[in-house]
């Protein structure tokens, strides 16, 4: 059996949307025994203003230090009690919180999540133990070439614009930061009209309903402006990061092409065409027949208004120029012969069946039906997603090849020990 014959259960998902301006998407599994739950929190590092670069993230960790109920110790003991697992992230755009419980616990969990993004206090002396370990994480990041490069390269394709920042911040933003400013920065931000909770699970969902009725930040709204600019691409199409390391580490990208209604679905299957997977062209060529790397792949990111597409690979000194002409050779084929059917076929049933594979895994569920809501504004019902899916051909894929791949569009960001005289990619 392939994707073509395969059933989709019927979905039980709905939106609620609360008085408040929480909006909540159930997703009930009744003959599961556990219920992930995430808050998402639709502000992040782009709509910080330069001087506050870092308080999205900085705010992320601290509201695990301590409400006005519970410490940090007690919130830390109260979710390994429960067998809960617990985390947070920020990104450009979110904030997001999540966690996975035995379902008789879903009650208690949302309750600490809530008293949380409602009661943070912001101790002064955990804001600055936070500081030091947010610093930390800083040196970290910005020491290792594979995070450096990527965070160069977004850095310097959106020069000047606030999604160009680091998600992180930067040490000195981070050490100026004071804990009244970060404590009315988070008043700011988690609010309940940014807020989308999606639940995967068990659940009663009267009782989530009754609980998120609660929250308590609401209506700042006028105090809070989202980064409404597209970022541009920058002019230059290169750009070099010296830092110690062994290995060059290449990104090519570009963000010159544009993602309507339902395109990103089919640049998700030329991703995996392309550099996504071990199958994928990129992987098969430049390190199984040539053995040029030990890493490489592409991907796609959407944003807000913005789209961005790259390719990137660690390579030896020796071997840069050469990765530069299977590159450039890979790209002028793709484009001269273009994407075959037996290729959109296989990327189709691989994609369906990570979709099936991961619709069986709670946390998974949600991070799909975020994608399509929150970021994608699609659908979320995995039925209509196999069928876009499966409606996508050859010339469909083929015709992004040739929207994408324009030389003149595509920037180069490099990192190593010392500037290398690089061939230009030509195709």
């Amino acid at each position: 059996m392939n994707y073509k014959n395969y059933k989709i259960n019927n979905e039980k998902i709905c939106t609620v949307k609360l008085s408040n301006g929480i909006k909540i998407i159930f997703d009930e599994l009744q003959n599961f025994n556990s219920t992930s739950i995430a808050f998402y929190i639709k502000k992040g590092s782009r709509d910080e203003k330069i001087e506050q670069a870092g308080y999205s993230h900085f705010c992320e960790h601290m509201i695990f230090k301590g409400t006005e109920k519970y410490s940090k110790s007690e919130i830390a003991s109260l979710f390994d009690k429960m067998g809960a697992y617990f985390n947070a992230y920020t990104t450009n755009e979110l904030i997001v919180i999540y966690n996975t419980v035995p379902f008789y616990y879903v009650d208690k969990s949302i309750e600490i999540i809530l008293d949380m993004i409602n009661n943070s206090v912001f101790i002064e002396k955990e804001v600055d133990l936070e500081r030091d370990v947010i610093i930390n994480e800083i040196r970290a990041d910005f020491e290792d070439p594979h995070e450096k490069v990527h965070e160069d390269f977004i850095s310097n394709i959106f020069f000047n614009y606030p999604l160009g920042k680091p998600i992180i911040g930067f040490e000195n933003t981070v050490k100026n930061a004071k804990r009244d400013e970060l404590f009315q920065f988070y008043q700011d931000t988690f609010i309940s009209d940014f807020i989308t909770v999606i639940i995967s699970g068990k659940f009663n969902k009267n009782k989530i309903i009754d609980s998120l009725n609660t929250f308590k930040f609401v209506n700042f709204v006028s105090k809070n402006n989202f980064d409404n600019i597209k970022a541009v691409q920058t002019d230059s199409s290169y750009s070099f990061t010296k830092l110690s390391s062994e290995q060059v580490h290449i990104i090519l990208g570009t963000s010159k092409f544009n993602i309507n209604g339902d395109d990103f679905v089919k640049y998700s299957l030329l991703n995996l065409i392309l550099g996504e997977s071990m199958s994928s062209v990129l992987f098969q060529k430049i390190r199984e027949e040539l053995g040029l790397c030990y890493s490489i792949y592409s991907f796609i990111n959407k944003y807000r208004f913005e789209n961005l597409f790259g390719i990137y690979v660690s390579v030896t000194p020796e071997n840069v120029n050469k990765f530069i002409d299977s590159i450039s050779n890979i790209i002028i084929e793709l484009k001269n012969k273009g994407i075959s059917d037996k290729q959109v076929e296989d990327a189709k049933d691989q994609k369906i069946v990570e979709l099936i594979i991961n619709n069986d895994i709670l946390l998974k569920r949600l991070k799909r039906i975020a994608l399509m809501d929150i970021i994608l504004k699609r659908d979320y019902h995995l039925k209509n997603l196999f069928g876009l899916i499966k409606s996508i051909n050859k010339d469909d894929l083929n015709k992004i090849v040739n929207d994408l791949f324009i030389k003149e569009n595509f920037f180069t960001q490099v990192l190593y020990n010392k500037n290398l005289k690089m061939k230009e990619c030509s195709f």
